[in-house]
């Protein structure tokens, strides 16, 4: 499209065009992708007064408007009321600016100018929000490119996380095992300490040979 002035597209009806049927499937596809209020039933007329256009632009743009400066109207002079107020406080500030005869020709439902309208949004948008990417279908949220490594992303993210989960099990374990142990060696020791007092209270030192040892532990027994 031709642009005037520096970085902003002053779209006058001049630039209007019939487009491709793939152009507007495209473009419809875009618009199913934000959630509207209103049911869509007739294109030019749905947007006539502005009110989807405005709750596209919030979607995408959520600090630069606010829906309810923007009533839905059937009268032609409220409709056009909403464009120009959107043309004013939000288009402009993307870059695009609609000539007044594109603003009437929005509210009376003239075919070819809402989708070329809408074209133009959506590259101003795209502009605006990925000002370094110039191919659309790699910043597209939905193409299929986008999805496998979205999917990939998440598979990879839930593998780390089992993993993470089994070695958290694997050091729980291994950690009550050393407490059992260290438990078990303890009361050893006790023991060990407890026989070792009797033996130097029976007179008999540590150091004596098994056979004398032995000897205590049957007189021991006797008593």
């Amino acid at each position: 499209m031709e642009t005037e002035g520096v970085g902003t597209f002053h779209m006058a009806m001049r630039h209007v065009k019939v487009l491709d049927e793939s152009d507007v499937q495209d473009i419809l596809l875009w618009i199913d992708r934000v959630p509207l209020t209103r049911e869509k039933t007739n294109l030019l007329r749905d947007f006539s007064d502005a009110v989807p256009m405005a709750e596209i632009l919030k979607h995408h743009l959520p600090r630069y408007v606010e829906l309810h400066h923007y009533p839905p109207a059937n009268n032609t002079k409220t409709k056009e009321q909403n464009w120009f107020h959107l043309n004013r406080t939000v288009l402009s500030r993307i870059g695009l600016e609609l000539h007044p005869d594109v603003v009437h020709a929005l509210a009376q439902c003239k075919p070819w100018v809402l989708e070329n309208v809408l074209v133009a949004v959506r590259e101003r948008i795209d502009s605006y929000i990925y000002p370094m990417t110039t191919n659309r279908s790699a910043r597209n949220d939905d193409s299929p490119s986008m999805k496998t490594s979205e999917v990939i992303h998440q598979s990879v993210d839930r593998h780390q996380l089992k993993q993470l989960e089994d070695q958290e099990k694997t050091i729980e374990f291994l950690t009550t095992q050393i407490m059992k142990l260290e438990h078990i060696i303890r009361l050893k020791d006790i023991r060990i300490d407890d026989l070792s007092s009797r033996l130097e209270n029976a007179g008999i030192s540590s150091d004596e040979s098994p056979k004398s040892t032995a000897r205590y532990a049957a007189i021991h027994r006797r008593k």
